[in-house]
């Protein structure tokens, strides 16, 4: 991965972290609009196909999917969002999630496997290196795992430490105009 490749994966998300607003919203290389993308781009430009060819049809892509938004925009068509059932949204999400997980695996052991555009060729290919997977590598995706579990466990202890303490407060000011 060259430095600019390299550069293109950062920075999105630190723009985002400052300008964005949704707790929902995910950028980065692995986020599911990046998954659709990569599936799209593996069909025109194919598995094997040079960088130029990718970029070429990433950037198509990009610029149809802009158009396409600003048209349903102007018609106002975020609306059919509510036709589409509860259901199928959760399974997409979890389906995504599951080809996160299956694609990363192999980075987080410290191996590569042939990329594939379908899961179930990818599954087996890690089954298969895993015999090789690095420690260290193993060690330090296993620290990263751990410490955001971490992380996410003290955000919320301060949740609730700071709903105790506003329930606290009001309960106070409302045992003051009591008195009062």
């Amino acid at each position: 991965m060259g430095s600019a490749q390299i550069f293109t994966v950062i920075f999105p998300p630190v723009v985002y972290g400052f300008l964005g607003h949704s707790r929902q919203g995910a950028v980065g290389p692995m986020s599911i609009p990046c998954l659709i993308i990569a599936a799209v781009v593996d069909k025109h430009a194919g598995l094997g196909g040079t960088m130029d060819d990718r970029v070429e049809v990433t950037m198509a892509l990009t610029c149809m999917i802009g158009l396409i938004m600003l048209l349903a925009g102007f018609l106002r068509l975020g609306l059919l969002i509510n036709f589409i059932s509860k259901t199928v949204l959760t399974g997409f999400v979890h389906a995504s999630a599951f080809t996160v997980c299956a694609s990363m695996t192999p980075k987080l052991l410290g191996v590569s496997i042939e990329k594939s555009a379908v899961i179930y060729e990818t599954v087996p290919r890690t089954w298969d290196v895993l015999p090789q997977a690095k420690v260290g590598s193993l060690v330090l995706s296993a620290g990263g795992v751990v410490l955001l579990l971490a992380l996410n466990q003290l955000k919320a202890l301060a949740k609730r430490k700071v709903s105790a303490a506003k329930k606290a407060r009001k309960e106070a000011g409302e045992e003051e105009a009591r008195k009062k």
